[in-house]
């Protein structure tokens, strides 16, 4: 009887952990890749390893979220969750704390920490006690006439204060960290409570890494640079006299030859720049000097700062180069990043990667992985590789910067590096979830899309014929890693899933849509509008500055947004309630009558109140949500809530392929599987209770918007 009993415990601890179930399953994600696309491939027998895994089980469309946006889809993939939930319907979200309109990153925010003795305020009153020490020594060297052992202690006593003083000076008023503003709880994290061992590789909306104690996770989408921003790229330039900054916050940086006549050997010192000052408590950043010689004999430009030293060639960045910014003498911040030669003769160009944080020093509360010497281990077993969470010079190409030859290669780098990170996990077998993500096919369909009707690169240069496949070669190799997995690491009893975000559609026509609503007379601009770029609004905070809040009912900030200025929630708003219904329709109305050479424009509209559940968004979900037909696409300078240009123009940047602001239902992310799933359409919302569902865990989904299992019952 006592054996019937132990059995029964057992079978009933395997049924509740998950441990009923053998083998192993890979979650394979891949950053963009299109259903359409993905099955032209496969019928035209392009795609062999994603056909057999779709015969062995299923392929199908996944449903994205709306909008079609990538942190606004992962968020979703990795907790089931619709994006009110999450909290995450966006790249931006706005921030109305201190009564102003500011814009800041949606997926994290920086707090400070003013607890204990980090900051100058808990230390003052430490300056009491060297002067109390000074008192004592007197009057014990006046009583007991040891002039010279008291006057000692007072020496070092008046030491001790000046060491303090200079604190003041050399120490941050408060610790900053970084906080993950995702809600909801990741399937590796629901699967580690259970006492499941994952392996994740560059987790999308997962900074700072969650704390794991089963699992590995090294982060990717969401990791800022040194500067606390999406991607704060440079580039350096012998054809420009001043300092300035593109749409997409690039710094152009002027690099004078101490020789101009000459145009070759060493350069004037340059600055590159790093983390914000928080000694001094602003948003400066700390300045690195550097020093550079070209040598056009051997085609070669050396960079050193005293302590690092580089030379690199075109087309062969080397190692990342090591940066130290110092903030105080008590204080310093470790980055890394690559050089890039791009142009070398009579005009140098040299463009610098983000500078991310370097995995062997880091700053307490920047957790890249977990454990914390995850991602050091990583660099030292497999190879450097690129810690910022936007991986890839896709803004520097955008801002025509760099040449589409310098982007592929970035592009392929990074991507050979979340490969041989992924080969790391899988060859280690002693986990039961392996995740892998792969960012580099959006990237790429971003900014070769044009390919297909164009023959120049951005600098109008007739292009190598070869990138007119450079999309289909990056399904190719998605294509050829799927292949390797199913040979080389599944064994009988192991599953594959195989998942995308979003896919792609052209980008031909740009739409402001703040010029929309000032034309219809919504918006209202108290004098000439300015051109916006990135850099304005996330470090300034230069947000809507020309707008007459008084006159305006509705405005637009990022990708296919639109706001009524309410009262009550916008820091001046003006629409009542019973205005806003009636506004709503109004806009609704305009935005499907919009048309362009005699076809709409406007393929869906979403109201946020109707399309989710949950109130986790900052200041509430966007009154609405414009999907677009393919080919159009909401323009750099509405995303950032600039109005000087027309309502619908041509799209003429290397970006030319999109997703953002189109209808999800034209830009399916894929979903294919050894898995035996039911019937019915399946949606990013449904791929973390399906992996539960596949290790024993049970999900109940909290409305009908959040996801559900999709195994066959």
């Amino acid at each position: 009887m006592r054996n019937f009993w132990t059995v029964l415990a057992v079978l009933l601890g395997l049924a509740a952990s998950g441990r009923g179930q053998e083998g192993r399953l890979f979650v394979l994600g891949f950053d963009g890749l299109d259903h359409g696309v993905m099955t032209r491939l496969m019928d035209e027998g392009k795609l062999p390893h994603l056909a057999r895994l779709a015969e062995e089980g299923s392929a199908r469309p996944l449903a994205t979220t709306f909008p079609a946006i990538s942190p606004v889809a992962w968020s979703s993939i990795i907790t089931g969750l619709n994006p009110g939930r999450t909290g995450i319907d966006g790249f931006l979200r706005r921030d109305f704390s201190d009564g102003s309109f500011r814009a800041h990153l949606s997926l994290g925010r920086r707090e400070v920490d003013r607890s204990g003795l980090s900051t100058r305020a808990a230390r003052r009153p430490l300056l009491l006690i060297p002067l109390l020490f000074v008192l004592a020594a007197s009057v014990f060297s006046f009583v007991r006439r040891r002039r010279l052992a008291g006057w000692s202690l007072s020496a070092l006593a008046g030491l001790i204060g000046m060491l303090l003083w200079a604190s003041e000076f050399s120490y941050p008023d408060g610790r900053p960290y970084p906080v993950n503003l995702r809600h909801g709880e990741a399937y590796w994290k629901t699967l580690d409570r259970d006492g499941i061992a994952t392996s994740t590789t560059y987790a999308p909306c997962a900074f700072p890494a969650p704390q794991l104690d089963h699992g590995r996770l090294l982060c990717g989408l969401g990791v800022p640079d040194i500067a606390g921003t999406m991607g704060s790229w440079t580039i350096l330039r012998t054809d420009v006299a001043k300092e300035s900054f593109t749409t997409t916050g690039g710094r152009v940086t002027p690099l004078i030859w101490e020789n101009p006549k000459k145009k070759d050997g060493p350069f004037r010192p340059v600055n590159v720049y790093g983390p914000p000052d928080i000694v001094q408590g602003t948003d400066r950043q700390i300045a690195k000097p550097l020093r550079m010689v070209e040598s056009r004999d051997d085609g070669t430009i050396h960079i050193t700062d005293g302590l690092s030293d580089r030379q690199i060639t075109k087309g062969s960045p080397g190692d990342p180069f090591d940066f130290l910014f110092r903030l105080s003498a008590w204080a310093r911040v470790r980055g890394q990043a690559r050089f890039r030669l791009v142009e070398m003769g009579d005009r140098v160009s040299l463009y610098l990667d983000p500078i991310g944080f370097h995995p062997g020093e880091l700053p307490k509360g920047v957790r890249l992985s977990n454990p914390d010497d995850f991602a050091w281990r990583l660099w030292n077993e497999v190879g450097a590789f690129e810690t910022v969470g936007w991986a890839c010079a896709t803004n520097a190409l955008q801002d025509v910067m760099i040449d589409d030859a310098t982007f592929l290669r970035d592009a392929r780098q990074a991507w050979d590096e979340q490969e041989a990170n992924a080969r790391h996990e899988l060859k280690r077998d002693d986990a039961r979830v392996v995740t892998c993500i792969f960012t580099v096919p959006d990237r790429i369909q971003h900014m070769f899309t044009r390919f297909a009707w164009s023959d120049v690169d951005v600098r109008g240069r007739p292009i190598d014929p070869r990138w007119k496949q450079e999309i289909e070669r990056a399904y190719q190799r998605a294509d050829r890693f799927v292949g390797e997995v199913m040979e080389k690491y599944r064994k009988p009893g192991d599953h594959v899933v195989v998942v995308s975000d979003h896919g792609f559609s052209p980008w031909k026509r740009a739409v402001n849509l703040n010029a929309l609503l000032i034309r219809k007379g919504w918006m209202t601009l108290r004098g000439p509008s300015s051109k916006k770029s990135l850099h304005d609004n996330l470090v300034h905070g230069n947000v809507f500055e020309e707008v007459d809040w008084s006159r305006t009912k509705a405005y637009s900030l990022g990708l296919g947004r639109i706001y009524l200025n309410r009262s009550g929630r916008e820091p001046q708003g003006i629409v009542g309630d019973a205005e806003a219904k009636v506004l709503l329709a109004e806009i609704e109305k305009e935005l499907r009558a919009l048309e362009d050479d005699g076809k709409p424009v406007v393929s869906r509209i979403m109201r946020g109140a109707d399309g989710y559940t949950g109130d986790a968004i900052p200041h509430g979900a966007a009154d609405l949500y414009v999907g677009f037909h393919r080919g159009y696409r909401v323009s750099w300078q509405s995303c950032l809530g600039g109005c000087s240009e027309p309502v619908l123009f041509n799209n003429g940047s290397a970006w030319s392929g999109d997703h953002c602001s189109v209808d999800p239902a034209l830009v399916p992310g894929v979903l294919v599987t050894d898995l035996k799933l039911g019937t019915g359409p399946a949606r990013v919302m449904d791929i973390t209770p399906t992996i539960l569902d596949w290790a024993g865990l049970a999900w109940t989904p909290p409305s009908d918007a959040d996801g559900r299992s999709l195994l066959a019952r």
